[in-house]
């Protein structure tokens, strides 16, 4: 019994730990249809592969793999932005990528903006369940920026292609144009143009629950298993095959 208990103890040391993160679909970065689940999702597979962990993503709507996460359910939940709101419940990692959000709208309209503050005379559409960097969460919930709400990215695409009651609708760019590819026709995309400017540029991060006792071995896993990735360059590497559509 004693020669069993010993190799088993050998063999859960030998492979590791499984993490569980919680996530929600965000193509390209992350989603269930994509190869390695998309390219968010194999840079933190590899990075917790470098300390000897698995992970297995669940997927959720996005409001539910916050709480999920928060609760205990889940070890961790990707991919997020940081705000205030979030650093109560989590502890966040190091910055995973940057994304750059910009303005979609018709053709035959006309955005202008310098700085965020310039957003306050048009109506915009954004997405539930979204962080807009802190500045566009305040406005919105100050109720300074006039914002129609829709259930995903796809959805407001959809509609800033139809008749809509809003100006322009905030996007990731690399989220956007898979999406577009991937569902509109090219007659349907010829009729939308993206701002040159960003809104905003913020980095994405995994988010660990305060509440959570394996906080700061998990985070520190993760980081160190970060840090090698991005000193051998494989994180840009990955980045750009996701742009070449290596993860569909």
């Amino acid at each position: 019994m004693i020669k069993i208990q010993a190799i088993l103890l050998f063999a859960l040391w030998l492979y590791g730990d499984t993490v569980y993160i919680a996530t929600g679909e965000w193509s390209p970065w992350v989603s269930e249809s994509l190869k390695h689940k998309g390219v968010a999702a194999h840079i933190t597979k590899e990075a917790f592969k470098t300390q000897g962990d698995d992970v297995q993503f669940n997927f959720y709507p996005w409001k539910r793999s916050y709480v999920s996460a928060k609760v205990g359910k889940e070890d961790a939940t990707g991919f997020w932005l940081k705000t205030k709101e979030r650093t109560k419940d989590f502890y966040f990692s190091d910055e995973i990528f940057t994304i750059k959000n910009v303005l979609i709208f018709k053709k035959n309209k006309k955005i202008d903006f310098e700085s965020v503050d310039d957003l306050k005379k048009y109506k915009i559409a954004v997405t539930k369940g979204y962080s807009y960097s802190q500045e566009i969460d305040d406005m919105i919930k100050n109720s300074t920026l006039k914002v129609h709400w829709v259930s995903s990215d796809l959805a407001g695409l959809r509609q800033t292609l139809k008749k809509h009651t809003f100006d322009a609708f905030i996007c990731s760019l690399s989220v956007a144009r898979s999406l577009l590819q991937k569902n509109f026709t090219k007659e349907q995309i010829s009729k939308l143009q993206f701002s040159q400017k960003s809104v905003f540029e913020k980095s994405v991060y995994l988010m660990v629950s305060k509440n959570n006792k394996e906080h700061k071995q998990l985070l520190e896993s993760f980081n160190k298993g970060l840090k090698i990735l991005k000193s051998k360059k494989l994180i840009n590497k990955m980045i750009e095959d996701s742009y070449r559509g290596r993860y569909e």
